[in-house]
């Protein structure tokens, strides 16, 4: 576990991020939003906002977007951004390990972009089922994460990892000392969201997507590019 002084100095360093780094929106979000909105997709929470750049993408696109980060400062950021953009949200500073505050079936769609995987397993099966308790019957989950290459990355600039169980490793040395990284297989995820119906599961080098629908019927097919 991190200590307190440790959390406040990732707290920190997350922060510095969101005003450099957090920017641009992920190149698979408009394409994915707009199969979503053809299938009638309305309320939807990005989950793990940061400074907004998704929500703030989504709500100018016609959907009425919900958010939350750990981060206040991130939230602040978001919430100026939005009105800037004159676009309105609910956005709120709230930590993902904490009960999630909204009711069952509140949303028509979840979508955790680069922050569905900064936990142990188990813990990311508990949020897993938090998800789902959220989403409405059909509701659907995104999930774009990274890949072991990612990792890979990271080990040629320098950083030193442990495999603290099987897919997830800790940072042992660089300004992100202590962080957890959950490196998801395809398995893990069909398995965590066994109740849904796949529609697109593709591993790229750095990056994979996950996106399925709640109370579906047989998996899809897993696309390795």
């Amino acid at each position: 576990m991190l200590g307190e002084a440790m959390v406040a100095q990732k707290r920190e360093l997350f922060e510095e991020y969101y005003l450099s780094n957090f920017d641009e929106v992920m190149r698979d979000v408009p394409r994915i939003s707009s199969k979503l909105k053809a299938e009638g997709v309305h309320r939807i929470l990005d989950f793990g906002c940061g400074a907004g750049r998704h929500s703030i993408y989504l709500a100018e696109h016609g959907f009425d977007v919900h958010g939350f980060d750990r981060s206040e400062m991130a939230i602040e950021l978001a919430m100026c951004r939005a009105a800037q953009s004159g676009m309105k949200m609910d956005l709120r500073v709230h930590d993902m390990l904490d009960p999630l505050p909204y009711p069952n079936g509140y949303f028509d769609a979840v979508m955790c972009i680069r922050t569905f995987y900064h936990e142990r397993l188990s813990q990311l099966t508990k949020l897993s089922k938090e998800v789902s308790r959220m989403l409405k019957h059909n509701g659907y989950i995104l999930i774009i994460g990274a890949t072991k290459g990612h990792l890979e990355d990271f080990k040629r600039n320098g950083s030193i990892y442990k495999e603290i169980e099987p897919g997830t490793y800790e940072t042992l040395n660089t300004a992100w000392k202590g962080m957890v990284h959950h490196y998801f297989t395809a398995g893990e995820l069909r398995t965590m969201f066994s109740g849904y119906s796949i529609e697109e599961l593709r591993f790229r080098k750095r990056v994979f997507i996950f996106l399925a629908r709640k109370d579906g019927g047989p998996h899809g097919h897993t696309r390795y590019k």
